[in-house]
């Protein structure tokens, strides 16, 4: 023995030290309790930094199999077979929690992880995308004409690159969508096969139209080259989008069994946490849902002093009385009074922590510090260098704590530091028109909701476009009657009605009246003839003939009386179709010919791409099958060019009942069957019941 060691440290050194493993210290915590008495100072046991370290280096537990799944799945990546997997449960079921096992093991592979997340507020039609390509291209090589395009997706590419990087070369709508999804397949394609990659989309329920159009043509490519896809989507919040992505391999995670909770319990209590009535209250709070269980835990731990305390003092009878809400409560109660201002302004502003923006709006204040408090309070995380919320349920608890006014205020502050922030409002016009819009700043959201709906309109992204639209009006009907907002009604209208045969509006008819009568009002003829030529659009879809004749006949006489062509584009194209659609076909013909080279004329690719089939039908169904041949072929590449299985579903009827009519039997049945494998959720229900009566 050491004399000049105190004789109170003998027994814990000898116990330290003892041969037998069961005679030792079992865990640190019992070392520490042992020194307590003679130390002159106190050992803190647990710290809520410590505490918190615990929490969430917890072991996945209950997913033995789903882990099992992917883990394969990643070792085939490696293999040369990529594949695509959606992933899908609850809120706080722990969807991103098994996406981290795979992407821990992924990355202690060397492979390329890319991870990114789809919020509720997005301020760019690929915002989903930018996280994964920022990250790609830093590795991956591109030719110039690639950068021009990927920098609609990352607009500041040239200060990644440190470079300069020129405009893409101008092209109709729906091919530079094409091309935008050509240019990014290629950019995994070359990539994957230097370096296998592992794409990790979160929340994927809030994607636009386009990203998921997107996905799917990486899905499709996946299993072709060493490409891992795993996406995760809230099932009760994503049906339809889940059903888009059909072609993934569907993982369902369910809440967690009693022998799951009691693993878990254990790893993060220890010992104590298998006790019965621990595993019984866990149970009875959080109904196996992990995010809950974690919570209840920590509001325990925090209740008895200590984690290993928990199941040695009296339970409590409930911890969520009050639900998940006063939990989080307690959480943010941590944060001093003085930073919750921020926190309000963060969450108002999204899931994802912008630090500049922050910087902008609270100049005086230290905002590391204030990231360091929220950090350690776990309500913020840094995850792939990103700051966001831990957790979407603690955003949203903060926001429920907000009230309707203060929410409004905290809108328009992240707005003015938006702008402010980011000069360049093209680049953020979608997210300035979202926070103005809930500021209750009509005019400025209208302004901003419009310049980003002409954006997405530019690049073929018809239903970011739709929606864009449609807020810029509900904006502008809550603005007092002036000549500058009832003409601005009127043009969004307009436009919103160029796209809806696409992307159909509910809310369509309602604007059209709104826009009917602003026109009025002022005496417009220009404007009056646009929005007849839209009623009249809005009617012919709807299959109602006559009501349509009657608008397109109204908007030709105004526009060949001003004399203005592009009045002209809409009833020429509209009524043409029309006629053929009732067998007046020598007109019908004529009335296309003139509206097809005004929409080549004035570059409107959608009304040329749909106006095609009836302008070939037209040639056979007066008897002049060579004839028809080169518009039909030309209709059928355009909508498969555009890539929206609305528009093609329509072309290939059309060509049905066309080639119906030439006797070419197989290829009808061929073009009549591929529409009826499209999925329902992706065509109006007319085109479907015209394919089938075709058919038969």
């Amino acid at each position: 023995s050491d004399p000049a060691l105190p004789d109170p440290f003998r027994p814990i050194l000898e116990k330290l030290l003892a041969k037998q493993v069961d005679s030792r210290y079992q865990r640190a915590g019992d070392v520490l309790r042992d020194l307590q008495p003679i130390l002159s100072e106190a050992v803190t046991v647990e710290t809520p930094a410590t505490r918190e370290s615990f929490l969430q280096a917890a072991r996945l537990v209950g997913r033995d199999d789903e882990l099992g799944q992917l883990t394969q799945a990643l070792g085939r990546t490696y293999e040369g077979q990529g594949s695509a997997w959606l992933v899908a449960g609850e809120s706080g079921v722990g969807k991103s929690r098994l996406l981290d096992e795979i992407r821990i093991r992924a990355l202690t592979s060397d492979a390329l992880v890319l991870r990114t997340q789809a919020t509720e507020t997005a301020g760019h039609p690929y915002a989903v995308w930018q996280a994964a390509i920022r990250r790609l291209i830093l590795v991956a090589e591109m030719n110039e004409l690639e950068a021009s395009v990927i920098k609609f997706i990352v607009p500041d590419l040239a200060a990644l690159l440190d470079r300069a990087v020129g405009d893409a070369p101008p092209l109709r709508p729906d091919a530079a969508h094409a091309r935008l999804q050509t240019a990014v397949r290629n950019l995994f394609r070359r990539h994957a096969i230097l370096q296998p990659i592992v794409l990790l989309v979160d929340d994927v329920q809030w994607a636009g139209q386009e990203s998921i159009q997107l996905l799917r043509s990486l899905t499709q490519l996946a299993s072709k080259i060493p490409l891992l896809i795993l996406v995760t989507i809230r099932d009760d919040e994503g049906a339809e989008i889940m059903a888009q992505l059909a072609q993934l391999k569907l993982i369902k995670l369910q809440r967690l069994t009693d022998a799951a909770i009691s693993e878990l319990s254990e790893s993060m209590i220890g010992q104590a946490g298998r006790q019965p009535e621990v595993v019984r209250l866990l149970q009875q709070e959080t109904e196996g849902n992990p995010l809950f269980l974690v919570e209840v835990v920590r509001a325990l731990a925090e209740e008895a002093g200590r984690l290993d305390q928990i199941g040695v003092r009296p339970l409590p009878s409930s911890i969520l009385t009050g639900g998940l809400q006063r939990l989080v409560t307690r959480r943010i109660n941590i944060v001093p009074a003085a930073d919750r201002e921020l926190l309000h302004f963060a969450a108002v502003a999204g899931k994802v922590i912008d630090p500049r923006l922050l910087a902008e709006a609270f100049p005086d204040r230290a905002i590391d510090s204030w990231i360091t408090t929220c950090v350690n309070a776990s309500l913020l995380t840094f995850d792939d260098e990103r700051l966001h919320f831990t957790h979407q349920k603690i955003r949203e608890g903060i926001l429920v704590t907000l009230e309707p006014e203060q929410r409004r205020q905290l809108h328009g502050q992240v707005a003015q530091a938006l702008g402010q922030a980011y000069p360049d409002f093209m680049l953020y016009a979608a997210q300035l028109a979202h926070h103005w819009y809930e500021s209750g700043d009509g005019a400025k959201a209208a302004l901003y909701a419009a310049i980003a709906g002409d954006q997405a309109l530019r690049i073929g992204v018809y239903t970011e476009a739709r929606q864009l639209y449609e807020l810029a009006i509900d904006a502008l009907s809550q603005l007092p009657p002036a000549i500058e907002n009832h003409e601005q009604l009127i043009d969004t209208t307009v436009r919103l009605g160029r796209i809806a045969a696409l992307m159909p509006s509910d809310k369509l008819p309602d604007y059209l009246q709104r826009a009917l009568d602003a026109a009025t009002e002022l005496g417009d003829e220009t404007r009056l003839a646009a929005v007849y030529g839209s009623i009249g659009t809005f009617h012919y879809v709807a299959g109602r003939i006559p009501q349509a004749f009657n608008y397109f006949g109204r908007a030709l006489v105004l526009g060949e009386k001003l004399g203005l062509e592009r009045l002209l584009l809409q009833p020429y194209n509209m009524m043409g179709r029309a006629l053929c659609a009732v067998g007046k076909f020598r007109q019908a013909s004529d009335m296309l010919y003139d509206g097809i080279e005004l929409a080549r004329a004035l570059d409107e690719n959608l009304l040329l791409a749909s106006s095609l089939p009836y302008y070939a039908a037209t040639f056979a169904f007066l008897g002049n099958y060579e004839g028809s041949r080169p518009h039909a072929n030309e209709a059928l590449a355009r909508a498969r060019a555009m890539g929206h299985q609305s528009q093609l579903a329509a072309t290939l009827v059309t060509l049905g009942h066309y080639h119906t009519f030439c006797g070419q039997f197989e290829k009808a049945i061929d073009y009549l069957q591929e529409v009826l494998l499209m999925r329902n959720d992706l065509l109006r229900p007319q085109v479907r019941y015209e394919a089938h009566g075709c058919l038969g």
